[in-house]
């Protein structure tokens, strides 16, 4: 526990014009800016990078454009659901709702 006390007591803040001491905070903010800076030089470029990819559709694609083939929907089962979707829509507007009793009597 000494050593950490003497250790701190040790560390000097230095005022705006000395650049001598150990802790500066005018290097201390100029370093975290240019390291701020960097990272939004890098995120821009990366979002740059990301939209010509996505632009150009090669980001999607992960195979070759040759084997590409739009095979792989399965017709059958595709109409076997549009089929099932147009018998409930003849079933929901063949039935007559307009003779239901009033539940309010």
């Amino acid at each position: 526990m000494k050593k950490i006390n003497l250790s701190i007591k040790n560390i000097e803040i230095s005022k705006p014009g000395n650049t001598k001491k150990l802790i500066n905070p005018n290097r201390e903010w100029r370093i975290i800016l240019v390291i701020i800076f960097f990272i939004i030089i890098g995120t821009i470029f990366y979002d740059i990078y990301t939209y010509m990819q996505i632009s150009s559709g090669e980001m999607y694609i992960s195979v070759k454009k040759e084997e590409l083939i739009i095979e792989n929907l399965k017709e059958n089962q595709l109409k076997k659901v549009v089929n099932s979707f147009e018998q409930k829509i003849e079933i929901s507007s063949s039935s007559k709702l307009e003779n239901l009793p009033d539940p309010s009597i």
